[in-house]
Parts: structure tokens; sequence; C-alpha cells
């Protein structure tokens, strides 16, 4: 029977292959990690550096730290800016997400998420120039962008205050990252369905499919028809349409 508090018990759990004789309650403790109940139709996004085994390899201690404080924190300001939150990093990954996408038939509105993503990709240019600049001598960055829509879970974990996203579209987004291009976006099937009517992109499939809920799934790159100039990418802003 579902209980009402927090803690998770041995004897609720079903046994498989054992006798019950002598079974003992056994309590684990108040739940470290809640569904809050609470599920939103979002942009979830993937970034991931690429190659970063070799290249930690070849650091010390403290040039690595360096080279993950600046790339994380570098990608992590260009998602603000664009009005993003920022769900965590994993290791030399981050993970965020548009929370105020909500409508699809508003296809304007994800333009930020595209946006966003090529940013990123043009934005290791301006940080792989620091790099150079540094004492630390650090090399260059190399990333892969990943976005996609759907819905997802809120999860909190008692012992952090940040939140977390589970569901398909999560687990899409992680699989398509890597079939990314240097510095490039790629978008999965579902959010391609929504903004395949934007001029001012042009999206190629990949020729690659991952496996989705219902089968195999399309990717697809995402570019500018027209080379565009950004003279500073870590200080664009949402277009406000």
């Amino acid at each position: 029977m579902p209980h009402n508090d927090d803690n998770f018990r041995f004897a609720e759990f079903p046994l498989v292959g054992l006798s019950t004789r002598g079974r003992t309650t056994w309590n684990v403790g108040k739940k470290e990690i809640s569904f809050s109940g609470e599920v939103q139709d979002c942009c979830v996004c993937f970034i991931d550096l690429i190659g970063s085994t070799k290249i930690s390899s070849d650091l010390t201690p403290n040039q690595l730290s360096r080279y993950y404080e600046l790339f994380l924190n570098a990608i992590a300001l260009i998602a603000r800016n664009f009005g993003a939150k920022i769900v965590k990093n994993a290791g030399d990954a981050l993970i965020f997400y548009f929370n105020d996408i909500s409508d699809p038939k508003n296809v304007i509105k994800f333009k930020n998420v595209l946006e966003c993503g090529l940013t990123m990709g043009i934005a290791s240019n301006t940080l792989n120039a620091k790099m150079l600049m540094l004492p630390e001598k650090l090399p260059p960055v190399q990333h892969r962008i990943s976005a996609d829509y759907g819905k997802v879970s809120i999860v909190r974990s008692a012992s952090s205050q940040s939140e977390d996203l589970f569901g398909s579209a999560m687990n899409i987004c992680a699989k398509i990252n890597s079939k990314a291009r240097p510095n490039g976006l790629v978008i999965g099937e579902t959010l391609f369905d929504i903004v395949k009517a934007l001029e001012e992109y042009k999206f190629v499939p990949s020729g690659e499919q991952v496996i989705g809920m219902k089968g195999d799934y399309g990717v697809y790159h995402v570019v500018h028809k027209e080379k565009r100039t950004i003279m500073n990418p870590f200080d664009r802003r949402p277009m406000d349409y």
C-alpha cells in the first residue's frame, strides 16, 4: 500500500525467489530524490566538449580546473543571456533548458533556442583566443550542441537547491549530441517539426538516426543560410518577438 510519509521500507518491496519468513523492516531514511509532479513542455539543450579525455591527460590539475572553469562559465553565460535555466554540469558537459516555451504554434519563440546554440558554436573562436592569452597555456576548445523539445518532469534533491529534469526529451537530446559537427548544433525531430518553417536557417539531415520512443528518430544540423559576424557572442541577448 502507498504511504504518505517520505520513508521507504524494505517490506514494501517485492521479494523474488525468496521466502518472506522472518522478513524484517528496513528503513532507508528520507527520500533524497523527489518528483514534484510538475510536468512541462520545454526545449532542453546539451553542450559537450570534444576530446576531453585526451585533453585532460595532457594537463596538470591546475590547468584542467582552469580549462573547465573557463569553458563551463563562458557557455553558461550565453545560456543565461538567452533566457535559459542551467540544470547542471555533468563533467565537461552543461545541461540547460528553456522553460518559457510551451506553445509549439508560436514558432517564432523557438528562434532564441536556435540562436543560443549557434552563438555557442561561434563563441569557440573568442574563447580560444582567450585560452591562448592565459599564462596557463590552455589548449583550444571544441564542443557539440544539441537541442530538442518535449515533456520533462521536474525533480528536486533533498541535499541540493538545484532542479533536475527527467523525460524522453532529455534522453534523446543526450543521444543526438554526438551527431553534431565540431562547434555545431543539431536538433531532434520533434524540435525540427516546429522550427522547419523558419526561413533564415538551413536544416540538413544528419543521415543518422537514434532510437526514440517510437522507433527511428531524425537528427538535423542547423546553420544560418547567410554567414554572420558576431563581434561579442558573450553579450548577445534574446530577440524580442
